[in-house]
């Protein structure tokens, strides 16, 4: 009876050291080092009077941009074909080729593609040559992904949602993607147009 008790415990013990473990792995991998991407903030926030944060449940068309391979390489090769006195001028290269010099890995692509999807956003499309991402979610669902509080401003006569601060990605990706497009509408705001707040 006493050994079969000891073995009950030993079990529940090590059930208990194993979740632990798991738990402790997936908190680390929830607290990944974020990194900043640079110039995604609009600068006309800094002018503009705060009206309030944005209705959380409101639907966000975003654009991933992500950043090209082989650049140095590709400014050499867009400066000859352009210079008359270059043997290769006016020598172009097809859209496949081009994808396959200088476009993100596809394993560069599914790296972006996993992050966004484990934030809730759903994937509307991939371009032909791997450079930029489409996909849709909620303000709520942007603000928890890239670490942005996004509020609703107005300059003037002009109403316009955007994120407050630079957005952050995880570090492991943060080198492959160039910037993140649809976190404002400051380009297309609305003279006086609408304002919808959180409650």
């Amino acid at each position: 009876m006493r050994r079969n008790l000891f073995f009950v415990v030993i079990t529940v013990l090590l059930v208990v050291v194993v979740g632990l473990g798991v738990g402790f792995l997936v908190e680390q991998a929830t607290m990944e080092h974020r990194t900043s991407l640079q110039g995604n903030v609009v600068p006309l926030v800094k002018d503009a009077h705060l009206l309030g944060p944005t209705d959380p449940n409101q639907r966000l068309q975003l654009n991933i941009s992500l950043k090209l391979r082989n650049e140095p390489e590709l400014n050499m090769m867009l400066t000859a074909i352009a210079n008359p006195n270059s043997p290769d001028y006016q020598h172009y290269i097809t859209a496949d080729q081009f994808k396959q010099r200088y476009s993100p890995m596809p394993n560069q692509v599914q790296q972006v593609v996993a992050f966004l999807q484990s934030q809730g956003l759903t994937i509307k499309s991939i371009s032909a040559n791997n450079t930029l991402i489409d996909a849709t979610c909620t303000v709520a669902q942007a603000e928890k992904a890239f670490s942005v509080q996004i509020n609703n401003y107005q300059f003037k006569s002009l109403r316009f949602y955007a994120n407050a601060e630079e957005p952050t990605v995880p570090t492991s990706i943060s080198s492959i993607i160039l910037s993140i497009g649809g976190l404002d509408n400051a380009a297309k705001g609305h003279p006086e147009g609408f304002i919808t707040n959180r409650t």
